[in-house]
Protein backbone atom coordinates (compact mmCIF):
# COMPACT_ATOMS: atom_id res chain seq x y z
CA UNK A 1 0.00 0.00 0.00
CA UNK A 2 1.47 3.61 -0.98
CA UNK A 3 2.24 5.52 1.95
CA UNK A 4 3.21 8.36 0.77
CA UNK A 5 -0.23 9.92 -0.25
CA UNK A 6 -1.16 12.93 1.46
CA UNK A 7 -4.79 12.79 3.44
CA UNK A 8 -7.55 15.17 3.07
CA UNK A 9 -10.15 16.60 5.77
CA UNK A 10 -12.98 19.08 4.93
CA UNK A 11 -10.10 21.63 5.98
CA UNK A 12 -6.76 20.13 6.70
CA UNK A 13 -4.44 18.52 4.15
CA UNK A 14 -2.21 16.09 5.97
CA UNK A 15 1.06 14.98 4.71
CA UNK A 16 3.06 11.95 5.51
CA UNK A 17 6.62 13.38 7.06
CA UNK A 18 9.65 11.71 4.82
CA UNK A 19 13.09 11.53 5.00
CA UNK A 20 13.48 15.01 3.09
CA UNK A 21 10.37 16.19 5.38
CA UNK A 22 12.08 15.26 8.67
CA UNK A 23 15.56 16.64 7.73
CA UNK A 24 14.68 20.49 5.93
CA UNK A 25 12.51 20.29 9.40
CA UNK A 26 15.44 19.57 11.20
CA UNK A 27 17.79 21.80 9.25
CA UNK A 28 14.88 24.57 9.85
CA UNK A 29 14.78 25.00 5.84
CA UNK A 30 11.98 26.93 5.09
CA UNK A 31 12.24 27.01 1.69
CA UNK A 32 13.20 23.26 1.22
CA UNK A 33 10.21 22.30 2.91
CA UNK A 34 7.34 24.65 0.50
CA UNK A 35 9.03 23.07 -2.51
CA UNK A 36 9.20 19.17 -1.19
CA UNK A 37 5.35 19.95 -0.73
CA UNK A 38 4.12 23.06 -0.32
CA UNK A 39 4.47 23.37 3.51
CA UNK A 40 4.86 26.60 5.06
CA UNK A 41 5.85 27.15 8.04
CA UNK A 42 5.61 30.57 10.96
CA UNK A 43 8.48 33.07 10.22
CA UNK A 44 10.56 32.71 11.96
CA UNK A 45 10.69 28.98 11.48
CA UNK A 46 9.24 26.68 14.43
CA UNK A 47 8.31 23.01 14.47
CA UNK A 48 4.93 22.07 15.43
CA UNK A 49 5.02 21.90 19.43
CA UNK A 50 6.79 18.88 20.74
CA UNK A 51 8.12 17.05 17.57
CA UNK A 52 11.32 18.52 18.07
CA UNK A 53 12.65 15.52 20.40
CA UNK A 54 12.03 12.90 18.09
CA UNK A 55 13.16 14.34 14.74
CA UNK A 56 16.74 13.04 14.98
CA UNK A 57 15.37 9.42 15.38
CA UNK A 58 13.09 10.03 12.31
CA UNK A 59 15.56 11.28 9.95
CA UNK A 60 17.53 8.35 11.34
CA UNK A 61 14.51 5.40 10.67
CA UNK A 62 13.24 6.92 7.33
CA UNK A 63 17.33 7.39 6.01
CA UNK A 64 17.15 3.51 6.34
CA UNK A 65 13.65 2.61 5.63
CA UNK A 66 12.09 5.15 3.43
CA UNK A 67 8.83 2.57 2.52
CA UNK A 68 7.85 3.65 6.74
CA UNK A 69 6.86 7.11 6.00
CA UNK A 70 3.82 7.58 7.96
CA UNK A 71 4.44 5.26 9.93
CA UNK A 72 6.29 8.17 12.15
CA UNK A 73 4.74 11.37 11.56
CA UNK A 74 2.21 13.04 9.55
CA UNK A 75 2.06 17.69 9.45
CA UNK A 76 -1.46 18.80 8.68
CA UNK A 77 -1.78 22.28 7.25
CA UNK A 78 -4.86 24.70 6.30
CA UNK A 79 -5.94 22.85 2.71
CA UNK A 80 -5.88 26.13 0.72
CA UNK A 81 -3.16 28.02 2.47
CA UNK A 82 -0.95 25.13 2.88
CA UNK A 83 0.12 26.70 6.77
CA UNK A 84 1.37 24.28 8.48
CA UNK A 85 -1.19 24.06 11.51
CA UNK A 86 0.16 21.07 13.59
CA UNK A 87 1.25 17.29 13.59
CA UNK A 88 0.33 13.77 14.59
CA UNK A 89 3.12 11.68 15.40
CA UNK A 90 3.02 8.29 15.67
CA UNK A 91 5.15 5.16 17.33
CA UNK A 92 5.87 3.65 14.02
CA UNK A 93 4.33 0.64 12.59
CA UNK A 94 1.95 -1.34 14.15
CA UNK A 95 3.70 -3.52 17.41
CA UNK A 96 3.25 -7.11 17.97
CA UNK A 97 -0.16 -6.76 19.31
CA UNK A 98 -1.08 -4.77 16.31
CA UNK A 99 -1.33 -1.21 18.46
CA UNK A 100 -0.16 2.00 17.18
CA UNK A 101 0.72 4.89 19.46
CA UNK A 102 0.02 8.51 18.83
CA UNK A 103 0.64 11.84 20.05
CA UNK A 104 -0.96 15.45 18.22
CA UNK A 105 -0.21 18.63 18.58
CA UNK A 106 -1.18 22.32 17.41
CA UNK A 107 0.25 25.37 16.77
CA UNK A 108 -1.20 27.68 20.13
CA UNK A 109 -2.50 30.35 17.70
CA UNK A 110 -4.68 27.45 15.79
CA UNK A 111 -6.46 25.83 18.69
CA UNK A 112 -9.99 25.35 19.64
CA UNK A 113 -11.06 25.70 15.94
CA UNK A 114 -11.46 21.77 15.00
CA UNK A 115 -8.47 21.32 12.91
CA UNK A 116 -6.61 19.14 14.94
CA UNK A 117 -9.91 16.92 15.73
CA UNK A 118 -10.18 16.28 11.51
CA UNK A 119 -6.27 15.45 11.04
CA UNK A 120 -6.06 13.16 13.77
CA UNK A 121 -9.29 11.73 12.32
CA UNK A 122 -7.77 11.31 8.82
CA UNK A 123 -4.50 9.73 10.41
CA UNK A 124 -7.00 7.61 12.39
CA UNK A 125 -8.42 6.33 9.82
CA UNK A 126 -5.14 5.72 7.42
CA UNK A 127 -3.99 3.82 10.47
CA UNK A 128 -6.95 1.29 10.58
CA UNK A 129 -7.04 0.96 6.67
CA UNK A 130 -3.34 -0.34 7.19
CA UNK A 131 -2.23 -4.59 7.33
CA UNK A 132 -1.54 -5.66 10.43
CA UNK A 133 -3.41 -2.86 12.97
CA UNK A 134 -5.76 -4.01 15.32
CA UNK A 135 -5.86 -0.79 17.61
CA UNK A 136 -4.31 2.91 18.06
CA UNK A 137 -3.82 4.56 21.80
CA UNK A 138 -3.11 7.40 22.62
CA UNK A 139 -2.67 9.32 26.50
CA UNK A 140 -3.96 12.24 27.52
CA UNK A 141 -3.55 13.77 30.75
CA UNK A 142 -6.35 14.59 33.31
CA UNK A 143 -8.72 17.52 32.82
CA UNK A 144 -7.07 18.12 29.35
CA UNK A 145 -11.07 18.26 27.70
CA UNK A 146 -9.30 19.94 24.47
CA UNK A 147 -7.26 16.45 23.83
CA UNK A 148 -10.52 13.94 25.23
CA UNK A 149 -12.70 16.31 22.92
CA UNK A 150 -10.22 15.31 19.81
CA UNK A 151 -10.08 11.83 20.53
CA UNK A 152 -14.10 11.50 20.81
CA UNK A 153 -14.40 12.72 17.47
CA UNK A 154 -11.77 10.52 16.01
CA UNK A 155 -13.67 7.59 18.02
CA UNK A 156 -11.36 6.72 20.84
CA UNK A 157 -12.61 5.49 23.73
CA UNK A 158 -11.62 5.92 27.47
CA UNK A 159 -9.86 2.61 28.78
CA UNK A 160 -8.74 3.59 32.06
CA UNK A 161 -5.66 5.42 33.95
CA UNK A 162 -2.19 4.50 33.49
CA UNK A 163 1.16 5.73 35.20
CA UNK A 164 3.49 7.79 32.18
CA UNK A 165 7.47 6.90 33.75
CA UNK A 166 7.47 10.44 32.22
CA UNK A 167 4.23 12.62 32.74
CA UNK A 168 2.50 10.64 35.63
CA UNK A 169 -0.45 9.36 35.86
CA UNK A 170 -2.85 9.65 32.09
CA UNK A 171 -5.64 8.09 30.90
CA UNK A 172 -5.33 5.72 27.94
CA UNK A 173 -7.26 6.21 25.16
CA UNK A 174 -8.07 3.56 22.49
CA UNK A 175 -9.46 3.23 18.96
CA UNK A 176 -9.99 -0.42 17.77
CA UNK A 177 -10.23 -1.74 14.34
CA UNK A 178 -13.49 -2.35 13.77
CA UNK A 179 -14.70 -6.01 12.14
CA UNK A 180 -18.00 -6.37 10.77
CA UNK A 181 -18.20 -10.63 10.98
CA UNK A 182 -20.58 -11.77 7.74
CA UNK A 183 -22.85 -14.02 9.87
CA UNK A 184 -22.64 -18.02 10.29
CA UNK A 185 -23.24 -19.80 6.93
CA UNK A 186 -25.75 -21.90 8.55
CA UNK A 187 -27.85 -18.74 9.14
CA UNK A 188 -27.97 -17.59 4.92
CA UNK A 189 -30.90 -18.30 3.36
Amino acid sequence: MLLHQNLQSERTRVVPVTHEIAQAMLSRSSLELRSLNGLIFPQPFRTPPMIDDFLPAVVQRLQYEPGQAGWWGWIFTEQKSRKVLGSVGLSGPPDSSGSVGMAYSIYPEYENQGYTKEAVKAVTDWIMGQPGVKSVRLTIKPKNYEAVRVSQFAKFELKGAVTDPVVGEVNLYEAKKRIIAPPPSSLIV
